[in-house]
């Protein structure tokens, strides 16, 4: 029965560390993608590669929409960054929900084991102040 329950824990004790990094790995590349785009807000030769807010190819995460708009100016850019940080904010969420999980679940096994704990502490403590009566 321990073998099986500690094969278990070790089990989720790794996926937990795969998901951790999957997770940095997501943020690294976000991170990068905006130090780029910051890059061509900064110099000042951008406003030349987006005079119709999209010459410098169609992102990916552009909405059809966006396109017909015709950004003016560097607005393609801008409206560019606002979509990854709403993506950005939406997974930062996800993960946070899915470490609620996780603690959640841990909490109830530290629950148990606190719980048994503390009657331990408690049976100890009524012993020492049975001492400390007695010795009174």
């Amino acid at each position: 029965m321990e073998e099986k329950e500690k094969e278990e824990m070790e089990e989720k004790e790794e996926e937990k560390e795969q998901q951790q990094q999957q997770q940095q790995q997501q943020q690294q590349q976000q991170q990068q993608q905006q130090q780029q785009q910051q890059k061509e807000l900064m110099n000042p030769n951008a406003s030349k590669t987006c005079g119709c807010g999209l010459s410098f190819g169609v992102p990916r995460n552009f909405s059809k929409k966006q396109i017909q708009q015709k950004p003016t100016k560097c607005s393609g850019l801008q409206q560019q960054q606002q979509q990854q940080q709403q993506q950005q904010q939406q997974q930062e969420q996800e993960q946070q929900e899915k470490q609620e999980q996780q603690q959640e679940e841990e909490k109830e096994e530290m629950d148990m084991e606190e719980k048994e704990q503390q009657q331990q502490q408690q049976q100890q403590q009524e012993q020492q102040q049975q001492q400390q009566q007695q010795k009174e």
